[in-house]
């Protein structure tokens, strides 16, 4: 569904709120940018991702392994990009947290064996956002 948007000087200010009920499609002012979709915003892209880490990652959240893993992941400043720092196998949620720098904020994504009440095992993906105090 369709909303027309009140435009506003700064987009993260407040959540955009429907002036009018739905309207018409219309392929011109979509073009214009006077439409939005579901009243979701534009996002914001601060840096990229490494090709060779999405790749990584893709292969991550298919792997066949059942033992608990992770791979960390820090902004390199000066390429403006997400890569990757380290891959960690058959590690404990103790043992990775001794594994995260104290003052630079890393990403991980930790894949962990998860038994069901009913028996049923899982691995679910984990995101973290390490960022000590201070930084």
């Amino acid at each position: 569904m369709w909303y027309w948007m009140e435009p506003s000087a700064c987009p993260t200010a407040r959540p955009p709120q429907p002036c009018s009920p739905p309207l018409q499609d219309s392929e011109t002012e979509k073009r214009r940018g006077l439409w939005t979709e579901n009243i979701m915003s534009d996002s914001l892209v601060v840096c990229e991702v490494d090709p060779e880490l999405k790749e990584k990652l893709r292969k991550f959240r298919f792997r066949k392994e059942t033992d608990n893993a992770a791979i960390i992941m820090k902004v390199d400043k000066d390429r403006q990009m997400v890569v990757l720092e380290e891959e960690l196998q058959n590690i404990s949620p103790e043992e990775l947290k001794l594994e995260l720098p104290e003052r630079q904020p890393r990403f991980v994504v930790y894949s962990y064996k998860y038994v069901h009440e009913d028996g049923r095992v899982s691995y679910p993906l984990c995101f973290i956002f390490s960022s000590p105090v201070g930084v």
